[in-house]
């Protein structure tokens, strides 16, 4: 039995008013939700804490195990443990990418877009660590739902890193289109991978002058230049075309490259890939956007590791104690019958 200390004398049993489960275990849930758990592992291990040996305690013939219990937690606590850390404004420097997730039917083989998760990662003017600064669902990943999803916090990032996807640049433009412009930097990384498969392409032997010239070719205009005189005298069709195609932008890009301070996304890969790992095999699963959103950011907070259980516990105790021991947000969230807020 753990101690569940610090509980003023008047309160009595650490749990929400008529409710048979204590904070600490509700507590413990919202972590292993963040951590990528199913609702309905995490409603099993809850339901066999708190109803003793041979999981008979307090539970009725008609009791079903299901994740419907955590489910509600989720929508009831997760906006209580996560209100601390969520961002007020946009960072100096700002990362962004996203995943689609798919469905492919059994019987036919065809694939379908299940829908989108958007991450933003903030590298903050004042030094602290960067983090994953935002994250949420999305039904696609259009310009416009980009437009949305940076219209959810205020301010306006210096410098945004990307890959060189026509969508997020879109969105950039339709959000912050008026005023002093945001830089948009577009990640060095896949350039590079998509100039290396332009000279694949061609044949080039790896010892050829352009895969030298290419390793420095981002990195300053001179660079740009060198790889531009050598794909004239070696001859290289596929990246000269494309070379030509994206001139005007990796020009301008390497002209204010000393203004950047990240020059890939590689940062945010890490999380998209944890996020993946975690729902991808139930995906299909996630049909209410609402609730979709508050377990992405139970998750976030676990990827920037201030996820605990003693903070998520106090938390959600401060906000009972303050509120005649009943959460205040809602506990239920559904959508109207036959529809889902997460497809389309």
């Amino acid at each position: 039995m753990e101690c569940e200390k610090p509980i003023e004398p008047f309160e009595g049993p650490a749990a929400p008013w008529r409710f048979n489960f204590f904070v600490r275990e509700i507590a413990a849930a919202l972590i292993g939700m963040g951590s990528g758990s199913s609702y309905t592992s995490v409603a099993e291990t809850a339901r066999s804490q708190a109803w003793g040996p041979g999981r008979k305690w307090n539970r009725s013939e008609g009791t079903v195990v299901n994740g419907a219990l955590v489910a509600e937690w989720l929508q009831q606590y997760g906006p209580i443990v996560s209100e601390p850390y969520q961002e007020t404004g946009w960072p100096e420097t700002l990362v962004l990418d996203s995943t689609t997730f798919l469905h492919t039917d059994s019987w036919t083989g065809v694939q379908a877009r299940l829908f989108s998760v958007l991450f933003a990662y903030g590298y903050p003017a004042d030094g602290t660590k960067p983090r994953l600064w935002k994250i949420a669902s999305s039904l696609s990943d259009t310009g416009q739902d980009w437009a949305y999803f940076l219209a959810k916090l205020p301010g306006k990032p210096q410098v945004i890193v990307c890959d060189d996807d026509t969508n997020i640049k879109l969105g950039i433009r339709t959000h912050w289109g008026q005023g002093r412009p945001v830089h948009v930097h577009t990640c060095e990384h896949h350039l590079y991978l998509r100039a290396k498969k332009a000279l694949e392409t061609d044949g080039a032997p790896r010892t050829s002058p352009l895969h030298k010239a290419l390793n420095k070719a981002f990195k300053s205009p001179e660079g740009w230049d060198v790889l531009r005189d050598e794909v004239r005298l070696a001859g290289s069709p596929t990246l000269k075309k494309w070379m030509t195609s994206k001139s005007a932008m990796v020009t301008a890009q390497l002209a204010r490259r000393g203004e950047v301070s990240v020059y890939a996304n590689g940062a945010i890969e890490a999380p998209i890939r944890v996020i993946r790992e975690n729902i991808e095999r139930r995906a299909w699963c996630f049909r209410n956007r609402v609730r979709m959103d508050l377990l992405l950011d139970l998750m976030r907070l676990n990827i920037n590791k201030v996820a605990s259980q003693d903070i998520y516990s106090t938390a959600i105790r401060e906000h009972l104690k303050a509120n005649g021991g009943r959460p205040t947000t809602t506990r239920k969230q559904w959508d109207p019958l036959g529809t889902s807020s997460l497809r389309r």
